[in-house]
Order: structure tokens, then sequence, then C-alpha cells
């Protein structure tokens, strides 16, 4: 776990997303073409994480495009497909995108 401590503020930044505790977010780093969303090819996720009291929290550096990929719904806590109630697929739809400012200030 990243602690604030850690994070170097003029080049990188954290961002903080409400969600439901029985939620599995999935926010992926990628760019904008033409009004698109297009996900790095070989890009791994930015975060991949179930909130800890209604949120979750990642890292990211300056200038990273990020978009909320797929979020999925579960029945407790246990997170398994049995429990699995629901989600979202951002794949061909709109999708929440948002980029991590280029100059931080302290």
């Amino acid at each position: 776990m990243t602690s604030i401590s850690e994070i170097d503020a003029t080049a990188q930044s954290l961002f903080i997303l409400g969600v439901p505790e029985t939620a599995l977010v999935v926010i992926v780093p990628g760019r904008v073409e033409d009004g698109v969303f297009r996900a790095g090819f070989f890009d791994g996720a930015a975060l991949a994480a179930s909130p800890r009291g209604g949120y979750v929290v990642g890292k990211a550096t300056s200038g990273d495009v990020l978009a909320l990929q797929r979020i999925e719904w579960y029945a407790d806590g246990e997170k398994t497909s049995l429990s699995k109630k629901g989600g979202f697929s951002a794949c061909g739809k709109e999708a929440l995108v948002f980029q991590i400012p280029a100059h931080a200030q302290v």
C-alpha cells in the first residue's frame, strides 16, 4: 500500500472513487483519439481493487489518461463467481475517462 509520503507530488497524483463495498473496479490507462478512449494494448490495469470504507484509492503519473473499464457487483464480500450479481464493461461503450493533472501543485 502506498502512503502519501511516497507520492512525488510534482509527478504523481492520487485518485479516489466512491464505490459500494460489494463492488470490484478496474481502471486502465490509455489515450483519447478522436473523442474515443483507447486502452493501451500492453498496459496492465492502473487499479483493480475492491473498496475499503466505500472508496478505492489509486496512484498515477501526471499526464496519464485513465478510464473505468469494468465494475462488478457481488452479493457479499466474498466476490466469488457464484456471488456475482451484475456488472458493467466499457468495451465499445461510453466510459468515465479522466486525466491526471500534468502540473501538480503542492
